[in-house]
């Protein structure tokens, strides 16, 4: 990421910061926004990319696990403090496990790498329709709840009726 950042008013136009640190995955990523009408911003790094998240407050986010400096789990965390952006974890890890605590520090999504550009974008639609019918009111309502729970150290599973 350069030092100095486009100005922030992007007008009409939904942004996505995409967060990988392997330039050749980062601009397939970045094709795919394209395509589909998003301005983007690229980073490298986690604290980077808190930092393009509060500045752009972009629609949605890609995320990889395994990034330098702070990892992806716990720049999803960083964020989830400060914004409800969607959220979508690019990993390559594949174990339940790793699945399960992405979910679990607040990611939208989760997709295996190798990467494949139409399962991501069909995921980014479908993400962003739930933006556009009031899911990520719902949602952060949801979180808030589970959050509550966590910290009185009970475990609640919640089910939306």
């Amino acid at each position: 990421m350069t030092s100095e950042w486009p100005e922030r008013d992007l007008g009409v136009v939904r942004t996505a910061v995409i967060v990988e640190d392997d330039p050749e995955l980062r601009r397939l990523i970045a094709s795919v926004f394209e395509s589909a009408g998003f301005a983007t911003v690229s980073v490298d790094n986690g604290v980077d990319a808190v930092r393009a998240v509060l500045h752009y407050q972009p629609s949605i986010v890609t995320m990889d696990v395994r990034l330098p400096g702070i990892g992806g789990i716990e720049t999803i965390r960083r964020i989830r403090a400060e914004s409800d952006t969607r959220i979508i974890i690019v990993s390559g890890l594949s174990e339940e496990a790793d699945v399960l605590v992405g979910y679990s520090a607040g990611a939208d999504g989760y997709i295996r790498k190798p990467l494949r550009p139409r399962e991501l974008r069909a995921m980014v639609e479908r993400l962003m329709a739930g933006i556009q019918t009031g899911d990520r009111t719902r949602a952060a309502e949801r979180r808030s709840v589970v959050e509550t729970k966590q910290e009185s150290g009970q475990l609640e599973i919640a089910t939306e009726r």
